[in-house]
């Protein structure tokens, strides 16, 4: 029981570091904005280090040859360095492709350690973040082991994924990058066929361009109430920006599995929201339980342990009423026993006196015959 109920807690928090940004979301447009919701960590399990997700951008209209500073910030229109890594280091990743025309990517390195507290830092071998590219274009910075890329057109799309040291410059070991490339094809969606729509709409009347920017300063604006379903247990929790421009997170450990409700409320530049996002089939995961995860044993769950130890003092409860019970009875039966064995003794005195006095009877009925 003990080796089930003690795993090594330093295990799962380090799991719990390792999974990168949320993989499974809800979308939804709230006026000018897109709203992308989920937990930080997908899939969630109980027990672990997570938290609420929440993305918000907005499509903002730019003239020809103009280019806002976050815009270009976020395209990373500056090309970095190269440094040629002390140490071997290699790179690869998965995709797949949602049917909300989000990919999913999974990042395996060899030799490498993430550092996101580090970014800006000086260059240390083998450690650092990782730059991301659409069909040339940099899309922003990956802190860890997975990262969801959303928000591009449909189509066949390239990506590349380079590690860069902690001051961004790109990495080279043996003369070659340190880099990794794949072919993705995002189907055609309702959100795509929208912004193409609207896009085509103004190049009729207008030199505009659309740009998709990320929308800052809601942690100031937008609280998040937290209900784990099941219980019925809430929380109201606050945003922290994080990672790029337009995303933000709420850190909370999920002690409990099951249906969970993000419900955010304020404004966004001045607009008055009050949204629920539940989870579940079709948006964002449900939290699961940590066995399906743990090895090479399961351990117990905090609600297992608590129930365990509530049997146990029941049980203790209960034993300790028993005896207290079966104490009393024995008590109870002491005193009975005393009580018999006394009357025995008091019958005995009456019956010797009683037989004395019959035998003093029966001489003198005789001395008076005589």
């Amino acid at each position: 029981m003990l080796k089930k109920t003690l795993p090594p807690l330093a295990a799962l928090c380090l799991l719990a570091l390792t999974l990168g940004t949320a993989m499974a979301h809800e979308p939804r447009d709230i006026e000018d904005y897109n709203l992308v919701v989920g937990f930080l960590h997908e899939p969630a399990f109980e027990g672990m280090l997570n938290g609420v997700y929440l993305s918000v951008t907005k499509v903002a209209e730019h003239g020809h040859g103009e280019l806002s500073d976050s815009s270009a910030d976020h395209h990373g229109s500056a090309e970095p360095g190269t440094i040629e890594s002390e140490v071997p280091i290699s790179i690869s990743f998965t995709t797949e492709v949602d049917d909300k025309g989000g990919v999913d990517i999974q990042i395996t390195t060899e030799g490498w350690l993430w550092t996101p507290d580090n970014v800006d830092g000086e260059h240390v071998p083998g450690e650092g973040h990782a730059h991301i590219y659409v069909d040339g274009v940099k899309i922003g910075r990956i802190y860890g082991p997975t990262y969801y890329l959303e928000g591009i057109d449909s189509g066949e799309r390239q990506v590349r994924i380079s590690l860069n040291s902690n001051s961004h410059d790109e990495l080279t070991y043996d003369g070659n990058a340190v880099e990794a490339i794949a072919s993705v094809t995002i189907p055609e969606s309702d959100h795509h066929a929208m912004q193409a729509e609207s896009k085509e709409e103004e190049s009729d009347h207008s030199h505009s361009e659309e740009l998709i920017t990320g929308v800052t300063g809601l942690e100031q604006t937008i609280l998040v109430e937290v209900t784990h379903v099941p219980s019925g247990t809430k929380r109201n929790m606050s945003l922290q920006a994080f990672d790029e421009p337009g995303k933000y997170k709420a850190d909370f450990i999920p002690t409990a599995s099951g249906q969970y409700v993000f419900h955010f409320i304020g404004t966004i530049e001045g607009k008055q929201i009050d949204e629920r996002f539940e989870s579940g089939v079709g948006t964002f995961d449900d939290v699961q339980p940590a066995t399906a995860i743990q090895f090479p044993e399961s351990a117990a769950s905090t609600r297992e342990l608590e129930s365990a130890v509530r049997g146990a003092l029941e049980s203790a409860r209960q034993a300790q009423d028993t005896a207290l019970a079966l104490d009393a009875a024995a008590n109870s039966a002491n005193d009975s026993a005393s009580t018999a064995t006394t009357l025995a003794i008091v019958g005995m005195a009456l019956g010797a006196i009683g037989i004395a006095v019959g035998t003093i009877g029966m001489f003198a009925a005789f001395r008076r015959r005589n």
